[in-house]
């Protein structure tokens, strides 16, 4: 005797919101601040625009951490000219810190606006659980 296969559920009907509102949470990322503006009633782009501000917050962090290191690497260059290699060593590192400083918003980015074009409200990884925006 064969079973018949349980049928699929039909997926629940998309929410309104998120559909009205999907171009509002992808430019949250890129300027936080439209959609609070062009769709304040939205907790879709709300949410979304609250990641943007997140990731703006962390660019900025990131801006000066890559200043801060620049400064370190100019005092470094200083002291420690004559030993050739050990300037060439701090050198490299500053300069793999300040490129992953500097490409980890840009990533937070990306995936922020994958989340919102496809619907979902997933926090961003490490700074995602934070909320600035009520």
């Amino acid at each position: 005797m064969e079973k018949e296969a349980p049928q699929d559920e039909a997926p629940p009907p998309p929410d309104p919101d998120v559909e009205n509102n999907k171009g509002m949470a992808i430019l949250g990322y890129i300027l936080f601040l439209v959609p609070l503006v062009a769709a304040p009633k939205s907790d879709y782009a709300k949410f979304h625009a609250n990641q943007g501000l997140l990731v703006f917050i962390c660019w900025i962090i990131a801006v000066v951490a890559v200043i801060a290191l620049w400064v370190a690497s100019r005092l470094l260059t200083r002291f420690a000219a004559d030993i050739t290699m050990l300037y060439y060593f701090f050198s490299c590192i500053f300069h793999v810190l300040q490129a992953a400083l500097l490409i980890s918003p840009l990533v937070l980015i990306v995936i922020g606006i994958l989340n919102a074009a496809n619907g979902e409200r997933k926090p961003l990884p490490l700074v995602g659980q934070i909320k600035l925006l009520k």
